[in-house]
């Protein structure tokens, strides 16, 4: 038994490997998500903030915020989203680009074991709860990972 770990471990502390390995989970993680997300329908929270940053200017977005159940950074993505283009039928994008981007800060700036690495991106919140169902929480992964690498002495405390 202790052969076989011994094994594994020194196949993923190889680089080469685990580079291979890291950009297949990020590969895996867009086509689930983008499969997975594209059949799943809209909620009528995310058509209310979609329409919100469609429907007004920044100031009367501003005033209508606080009736909201989403927080304002995620109305302004969508302001921009749409401003460059973006549709409601693409909405369902958004939040696969920034879970991504969270993986990726995941898998290369965030030192855990290599079986955490592999496992963790596929699991309820970071996969279906934060890119597929409540999209609007998309924001919280990458931002908890510029946390994670801003703060330095993580390792010590």
């Amino acid at each position: 038994m202790d052969d076989v770990k011994n094994k594994i471990s020194k196949i993923f502390n190889n680089k080469k490997i685990m580079f291979i390995v890291k950009m297949v989970i990020i590969l895996l993680f867009v086509i689930i998500s983008l499969n997975v997300s594209n059949t799943h329908e809209h909620w009528s929270d995310e058509a209310q903030s979609f329409l919100l940053a469609k429907d007004t200017s920044l100031l009367e977005m501003f005033k209508y915020m606080k009736y909201e159940g989403t927080p304002p950074l995620w109305v302004l993505v969508i302001k921009l989203f749409i401003f460059l283009g973006g549709t409601y039928k693409t909405f369902f994008v958004l939040p696969i680009i920034f879970n991504t981007i969270g993986v990726i800060l995941f898998e290369y700036k965030v030192k855990c074991p290599w079986y955490i690495k592999i496992i963790f991106p596929f699991t309820y919140f970071i996969f279906y709860q934060y890119t597929i169902i409540a999209r609007s929480y998309c924001l919280i992964f990458p931002l908890l990972m510029c946390i994670v690498m801003l703060y330095k002495n993580r390792y010590k405390k």
